[in-house]
């Protein structure tokens, strides 16, 4: 019996994008760019990304992570089909970002001498709105029991 497909093994692939002879990947340079562009709106405080990336430190810890789930495909997130066209908040990497991520986290994930380039994001990355409402205090809801149902008392009309 033949099988047609199988799990091919193999070694890592090595990936390099064009830069200068000799030069190392920037963290400052090649990668913050790239995470500013792509990562950073999701991965924040209060983001849905599991953990911040808000600066080299961060960045520096997950690297071996960001590794796997770049080369596997689970990030950045986008399942749309390019041949239907192109999105205005597309977050997926071209092939060159995506190299240049992996040689930087290949190369030891260096931090450079530049200052932190990720700024601090905004509170309100669409700007401060007119207006904010205020929620009220949460109510405190017992794991077991009957809850009375709420009246209006004398503020119903």
């Amino acid at each position: 019996m033949t099988t047609s497909h199988g799990k091919s093994h193999g070694c890592r692939i090595a990936f390099a994008f064009k830069r200068e002879a000799g030069a190392q990947t920037s963290y400052s340079r090649d990668v913050a760019p790239v995470l500013q562009k792509h990562c950073v709106q999701c991965h924040r405080e209060g983001g849905i990304g599991p953990w911040n990336m808000d600066g080299y430190g961060h960045v520096k810890n997950y690297s071996k992570m960001m590794q796997e789930v770049l080369l596997t495909g689970q990030m950045p997130p986008w399942h749309a089909d390019p041949a239907h066209g192109r999105w205005a908040n597309e977050r997926s990497l071209t092939a060159a970002e995506t190299q240049r991520l992996l040689s930087w986290i290949s190369e030891g994930a260096q931090r450079g001498d530049d200052p932190e380039p990720l700024p601090p994001l905004p509170d309100w990355p669409l700007g401060k709105p007119d207006f904010i409402i205020a929620l009220p205090k949460p109510e405190e809801i017992p794991a077991n029991g009957v809850l009375d149902y709420p009246t209006c008392g004398s503020t119903c009309r």
